[in-house]
């Protein structure tokens, strides 16, 4: 049964109960009722129910179904009989929208839809038609470099509408694996070496960066620095101005305190080293026995030496 649609009826089946078998001829006694979305029970308008076929189909009667009666999701039909011992068996219907059965299904499952509104209105749709009905094509737009649909009869701004269509979205079906796959099989062509190279030319020219021979001249011996303002630097007046002078050289070192250190036993030693192990030798020491103590400046042991007699040495060894 459709929902809200008029000049609908409704069938239900009369049992006597004593024989269980159908009731016939009993029309005038029979009053069917409708309960929409398990509401209340309200009897039909049509209070005649009439008899289908006591012979071909006893204890069937139908009654009409007016389009207020049947505007529910969920229809229930029940009916009483003024005879004694005779019952009507109810229906539970779930209604249908109205013309679905006009909808046509392809053999491939799909539904072909013919649309006459869209959200009520009819002038989408019209817009819509005025859009596709010539000319619609899918194409490569090598100037945009990307997917381009062509809607030929749709005019927006004095020209025709193009949509650009990310590649992904336009073709769904394909995967990034897939995408992938199919650009790394495409086999390189050696003839595309010369466009690369021209190509990268331009971009180099079009940066402005400096040639080697604007970069350094020999001849002057001067080095452009690469920077936005191009500063000319004379080399050799750059390295030498910050090259120290002999007498620099000498200055920091002959004039700088060295910091005191010790070389260890057997050791080779630095400058700073030898120089404070000599002034030790010759000034801060200390001989008892047979050990000859070097200090430190601070009067602390620094190294010790063995003397070879207590009393006449003629040799000294170092001991740590």
């Amino acid at each position: 049964m459709f929902k809200n649609v008029a000049s609908q009826k409704i069938t239900l089946l009369a049992i006597n109960t004593t024989t269980n078998a159908p009731q016939t001829g009993d029309a005038a006694n029979l009053t069917f009722y409708v309960t929409k979305d398990d509401g209340s029970v309200t009897a039909l308008t049509d209070t005649s129910a009439a008899e289908l076929d006591a012979t071909n189909a006893p204890g069937m009667y139908s009654c009409d179904v007016s389009q207020s009666e049947c505007n529910a999701d969920k229809l229930m039909f029940t009916g009483k009989s003024s005879t004694a011992n005779v019952k009507v068996v109810p229906s539970i219907i779930y209604t249908r929208a109205n013309n679905i059965n006009d909808m046509v299904i392809t053999s491939s499952g799909i539904p072909e839809v013919n649309a006459t509104q869209l959200a009520g209105s009819a002038t989408p749709i019209t817009n819509m038609n005025t859009v596709f009905n010539t000319d619609f094509a899918v194409n490569y737009n090598t100037t945009n470099d990307g997917w381009v649909v062509k809607l030929g009869n749709y005019v927006h701004g004095g020209s025709s509408a193009e949509m650009r269509l990310d590649v992904l979205e336009a073709l769904t079906e394909i995967t990034t694996n897939q995408i992938t796959s199919s650009v790394n099989s495409i086999p390189w062509n050696t003839a595309w070496d010369a466009e690369v190279q021209s190509e990268a030319q331009d971009a180099i020219t079009a940066s402005s960066l400096p040639t080697a021979v604007q970069v350094w001249a020999a001849a002057t011996r001067t080095l452009t620095a690469l920077d936005e303002d191009t500063t000319t630097l004379d080399l050799d007046a750059t390295i030498t101005a910050a090259v120290p002078t002999a007498a620099q050289i000498a200055t920091a070192v002959l004039t700088t305190a060295m910091t005191e250190a010790y070389r260890t036993a057997g050791g080779t030693a630095t400058l700073a080293q030898a120089v404070y192990e000599l002034i030790s030798h010759m000034g801060d020491s200390v001989i008892s026995g047979t050990t000859k103590t070097l200090r430190k400046i601070d009067g602390t042991t620094a190294k010790t030496f063995t003397l070879d007699s207590a009393s006449t040495p003629t040799s000294i060894t170092e001991a740590t």
